[in-house]
């Protein structure tokens, strides 16, 4: 769970980035108008749906998290990992933003800054769980396995036998 933890870091690192450096309103362009950092702060879930209902997405994050954490221990595949290990990272990075962001604890609003054209703004913690599901599809559709078969292991047989 090492990537879940290095998710998890970055997303903090880069949205207490985003507080300090975009509160001003101000956007900055990355790439012309088809990259633009702008702060704000969304009590929902992707496209801002579900604002009403915060708390079930505390809730959910938590419930994710501890399947991942669980599931994980039985994992071996290095793509199933990694796939885990980003989604729990960064349903980690958002449920943080619920616990200690405003309005109170458990109903926080979650921080995004990243802005494209005819998209949400959204967050690294966002990136990371799209990704993840894209990779874990596709493991899924090649049917690559959570963990690899147990071989039987074979006594030796003496000369004698």
């Amino acid at each position: 769970m090492s990537f879940a933890i290095l998710v998890w870091l970055v997303d903090l690192v880069s949205k207490q980035w985003a507080l300090r450096n975009l509160a001003d309103g101000h956007p900055v362009r990355i790439i012309g108008d088809f990259l633009t950092l702008r702060l704000t702060a969304n009590p929902g879930a992707a496209f801002s749906m579900g604002t009403d209902h915060t708390w079930v997405f505390t809730i959910l994050a938590t419930a994710v998290i501890g399947f991942i954490l669980v599931t994980s221990a039985r994992v071996t595949s290095p793509i199933w990992l990694l796939g885990l290990g980003g989604l729990a990272g960064g349903a980690a990075g958002n449920l943080t933003d619920r616990l200690v962001q405003p309005p109170s604890l458990g109903l926080g609003r979650v921080i995004d800054f990243i802005a494209t054209p005819n998209f949400p703004v959204f967050n690294l913690a966002d990136t990371a769980i799209v990704c993840s599901v894209a990779l874990m599809f596709i493991a899924s559709t090649l049917s690559i396995p959570l963990s690899a078969p147990k071989v039987a292991k074979h006594k030796p047989t003496g000369a004698g036998s």
